[in-house]
């Protein structure tokens, strides 16, 4: 039997490895166990980071909470890994009817600034959307899964919930022990048994990786969108499928995608990089999961986050954080 752990991590996504920064800044003994990405909707995240979304359009609640922890942790993670991952883009929001600018121009907050009057290449019109960021996911689990194995923190398996053996004050996992454990496993917890009670509400998303020289480095969204991403790359995205729940790539997500591209961008050269697809782990109340379990209190599902991720992930690691090491209460916002 290993020593034992203050915390196990189920999975080394997005939420997994900033967790694990957190709990390790707070002297906590940290192991991640993870497939080795093979189900992460992390490493084909675009790592957007959108203030206003939708047709109407629809300010994210509690955006300037979320942004400030956000910005924190990434700041945080830039000083320990001396890196950049939290980049400023301009987002130019293009509209796809009359209605939809109109509504837009109606609507009052203080993210949507110049208009722009409507054009051959854009009919309707377009907008510009101020604090919009992106986030170098890929790059954030690069550094994390280098630095968890360096520590000898990270094993590479599939997780077998038979393993989990509960005790009164510990957690048990084949040969390791640990008094608490953190479920941080995507849509993959549809198949755990200690939550086959959350209501999850997963879809497939699919992206493309273009080599686009001639276009300005600035966020495109227009119901998809284009991130710009370093050396004159972009992720185009996504696709939405509920239906069919894997990791493959189809000619159908594909071709959709392109479509979509060049009905704003016609002119544009492409070059096709790469093509992946990912399962976001969406929830039915469209509010994330961060909660202990009602009858084991330490174990723990962090999850739901879909495609708000990368903002609202910091900002409620810091409270389960607090939770797990003081007891602090947890509330989802």
């Amino acid at each position: 039997m290993n020593p034992p752990f203050d915390v196990i991590i189920i999975g080394q996504g997005l939420a997994g490895s900033l967790l694990a920064h957190a709990l390790l800044k707070k002297n906590q003994n940290v192991l991640v166990i993870d497939d080795d990405h093979h189900s992460s909707s992390s490493i084909v995240a675009a790592g957007l980071i959108n203030p206003v979304t939708g047709f109407r359009p629809n300010v994210t609640e509690h955006f300037d909470t979320y942004l400030l922890s956000a910005q924190n942790m990434y700041g945080d993670l830039e000083k320990h890994f001396q890196g950049n991952f939290l980049f400023s883009y301009p987002q130019i929001r293009i509209y796809d009817s009359t209605e939809q600018a109109q509504k837009w121009k109606e609507a009052q907050n203080t993210f949507v600034t110049d208009f722009v009057p409507a054009t051959k290449q854009h009919p309707f019109g377009a907008c510009l959307v101020t604090q919009s960021y992106v986030v170098n996911t890929t790059l954030i689990l690069q550094k994390t899964k280098e630095m968890l194995q360096i520590q000898n923190r990270l094993r590479h398996m599939k997780i077998d919930y038979a393993d989990i053996k509960l005790q009164k004050d510990a957690i048990l996992f084949q040969n390791f022990v640990a008094k608490k454990i953190v479920f941080c496993e995507g849509y993959k917890v549809l198949f755990n048994p200690f939550f086959s009670h959350l209501t999850m509400n997963p879809a497939k998303g699919e992206l493309l990786t273009l080599q686009l020289n001639d276009l300005d480095p600035k966020i495109y969204n227009w119901g998809k969108w284009l991130v710009p991403k370093p050396n004159q790359t972009f992720i185009l995205g996504s696709s939405f499928d509920r239906e069919t729940l894997d990791e493959r790539p189809t000619s159908k997500g594909k071709n959709d995608l392109l479509s979509a591209f060049k009905k704003v961008l016609p002119t544009q050269e492409v070059e096709i990089l790469s093509h992946k697809a990912g399962v976001r782990p969406a929830t039915l109340s469209r509010k994330p999961f961060v909660e202990a379990h009602p009858e084991h209190k330490n174990m723990y599902c962090f999850n739901g986050f879909g495609s708000k991720g990368c903002l609202m992930m910091p900002y409620y690691i810091e409270k389960l954080t607090s939770h797990i090491i003081d007891n602090t209460p947890m509330e989802v916002l």
